[in-house]
């Protein structure tokens, strides 16, 4: 009886642990190459696969089992029924059927294959400096005086600044690290070109030609150059950070030189530190392998420590002492990086959690300063208790909302989670001591899901 018994426990078991295996299901790719994992109704008929024995086809996967065994899952729609056919397949048949795949697509549909989730990403960062820059620069670059023909440029170049990337990028990957070290390089190296321009010459030309020249060439330094190296958001996002904390510095040990009365020197500072940063920030991004969530909170630690740079300086009369100023922002800002730097290890932060972190900061700040109007008297808020008072506001909203996020911001290598890209153009700023030459615009950008 007893060993009746345990031989009949012994076939449960094993049952059961069967039936384990078998509801182990991978997903796998439909084609050799890996980069498709499923085909739908649309991509079925331009193939000419799989309509003629599923007319009613949604969707089609491939599912493995084990180490040879495979199921293809075809979900169709019968009425307002979903119906979901799954046929078993061998190692063998699986492989003829990625060949076909892989054969057809080549020949009849080669973008189905490519990665190309930055591609809306990268189109809407040119469509907007179309609008923003390059619509209105092209004229002032060719001289155009005539108010039609400079209309006319301006929506031809417009226009072109979406057709042109869309065509270019219709039969090639555009990754999010793509996307965005295109994004980068677009937007700074325009400002780039209208550094070196304001510095070169005075007439407006130059810069709004170079600004052009510029964002045009950076943007596809910064495509290629992510495309060759694979590179991850979070990295890309780094070395866009790191430019612009060289241009930052450039401008703050501007300040304690006590150049910045010197028309071009500021401008070339500015932009020598940036050149600089850039390939600082390649290292750096090797070195940390930060998500998109974590770059941006460090932009936002940095940004916060420019601030309490700012109050600082009020505190000791600096705002009246370029030397005194320069010293203080260049302190503020470097503590808000280091102590991101550090907060970050060993935590990821995803693209919606860095999001919340600049939105809690934001709302510190907008705290900061309503307490300040309301301990203020009929007259408002002083510069030193708004700027206290807002500065620790934004402090507290950063390091809580972060603090808040810590727990689930799991540790893992950097996801490709990517942005969308809100961005709007000031064109018309001038540099401290500049007197002459085109006014240098700043590009208010926010990248986010």
């Amino acid at each position: 009886m007893l060993r009746s018994l345990l031989v009949f426990s012994a076939g449960v078991v094993l049952l059961l642990s069967a039936g384990q295996t078998v509801a182990q299901e991978v997903q796998v790719p439909l084609d050799r190459a890996g980069r498709i994992d499923e085909i739908d109704a649309r991509l079925a008929r331009r193939l000419g696969l799989f309509l003629d024995r599923y007319p009613d086809m949604v969707v089609v996967r491939l599912f493995q089992q084990g180490d040879s065994a495979f199921v293809l899952e075809v979900t169709s729609r019968q009425g307002e029924r979903t119906v979901r056919q799954r046929v078993p397949m061998t190692a063998a048949q699986v492989a003829d059927l990625r060949a076909d795949v892989s054969r057809r697509v080549a020949a009849e549909a080669p973008e189905a294959a490519l990665n190309q989730e930055g591609r809306s990403l990268l189109l809407a960062t040119t469509t907007t400096l179309g609008l923003g820059f390059y619509g209105w620069a092209l004229p002032v670059t060719l001289h155009i005086e005539d108010g039609r023909a400079a209309v006319a440029t301006y929506m031809f170049t417009a226009g072109a600044s979406f057709v042109i990337p869309y065509m270019l990028t219709k039969t090639r990957p555009v990754t999010y690290g793509m996307a965005n070290l295109g994004y980068w390089g677009a937007t700074r190296g325009l400002v780039h070109g209208v550094l070196l321009g304001n510095i070169l010459s005075d007439d407006e030309s130059v810069p709004a030609g170079l600004g052009m020249a510029g964002s045009i060439l950076e943007a596809t330094i910064g495509y290629a150059w992510a495309a060759r190296t694979g590179m991850t958001p979070g990295a890309a996002h780094d070395i866009g950070n790191w430019g612009d904390m060289g241009s930052m510095t450039g401008f703050e040990l501007a300040m304690i030189l006590g150049v910045d009365n010197a028309e071009d020197a500021v401008p070339a500072m500015v932009l020598a530190g940036s050149l600089l940063g850039v390939p600082v920030g390649a290292g750096y991004a090797h070195a940390r392998r930060h998500t998109w969530g974590d770059a941006e909170i460090q932009r936002m630690a940095y940004s916060t420590g420019i601030l309490a740079g700012f109050m600082v300086s009020d505190w000791i009369d600096g705002l009246d002492s370029p030397h005194v100023g320069g010293a203080a922002l260049l302190v503020g800002s470097t503590a808000g990086f280091l102590i991101a730097d550090h907060a970050l290890r060993n935590h990821d932060y995803s693209v919606g959690q860095g999001i919340l972190v600049d939105l809690g900061t934001v709302a510190g700040t907008l705290i900061g300063v309503g307490t300040a109007a309301l301990v203020s008297g009929k007259d408002g808020p002083g510069q030193t208790t708004g700027l206290t008072l807002s500065t620790a506001g934004a402090v507290l909203g950063l390091t809580l909302t972060a603090a808040s996020l810590r727990a689930s911001a799991y540790a893992a290598p950097a996801p490709s989670d990517g942005p969308q890209l809100s961005m709007s153009v000031v064109p018309a700023l001038r540099l401290p001591g500049q007197a002459r030459g085109f006014p240098a615009p700043m590009l208010m950008a926010s990248l986010r899901f």
